[in-house]
């Protein structure tokens, strides 16, 4: 399975589709949505919802940032992909985005990208407290959009989000 995920998480759970596609075959679990409690990237659910195994994906991040951004993507997709289409990848806007992610007070769809923005071009896509890829002077061999694509993501979101911590994620799959 190809990694479908547009946040990086080096090492992520985008490793674990191809067990989670055996254990779901082996299982019959083909008709049931998947669930993901630890979303982040999505990595691990994205593929099957990509090559239509699923009927719909289960996505909890107790991150409101990603939360947000995941929510802006699948509620919101014509306004986050205006900003993807029109925000520059430059220092400076590294530079507004971090403020605008840090600061925490902007709306739903802007703090989920600023959260997208910050992964995309961050070293290692870490968010808190990474540094733009390339250094703040730009003078590393890689620059500051060596891991920004401004594809945009067609797909029909069948995504149901939550934000919950681990405990109360795993109580909601055990009774609902």
């Amino acid at each position: 399975m190809r990694t479908a995920s547009p946040l990086r998480y080096p090492g992520g759970k985008a490793v674990l589709a191809n067990v989670l596609a055996q254990t779901r075959s082996l299982n019959g679990l083909g008709d049931l949505v998947l669930a993901e409690p630890f979303a982040g990237g999505a990595g691990a659910s994205l593929p099957f919802l990509y090559g239509e195994e699923v009927p719909a994906i289960w996505i909890n991040e107790a991150d409101q940032a990603i939360h947000d951004f995941w929510w802006a993507v699948t509620e919101r997709s014509s306004a986050i992909l205006n900003l993807l289409r029109d925000t520059p990848v430059t220092i400076d806007e590294w530079l507004r985005q971090r403020s605008v992610y840090r600061r925490g007070t902007a709306s739903r769809v802007r703090r989920g990208f600023a959260a997208f923005y910050l992964n995309r071009c961050n070293r290692s896509g870490i968010i808190i407290d990474g540094g733009p890829i390339g250094g703040i002077k730009q003078s590393g061999a890689w620059k500051i959009d060596a891991r920004f694509n401004k594809k945009a993501w067609n797909h029909d979101w069948r995504v149901w989000l939550s934000t919950a911590s681990v405990f109360q994620s795993r109580a909601r799959m055990v009774w609902n």
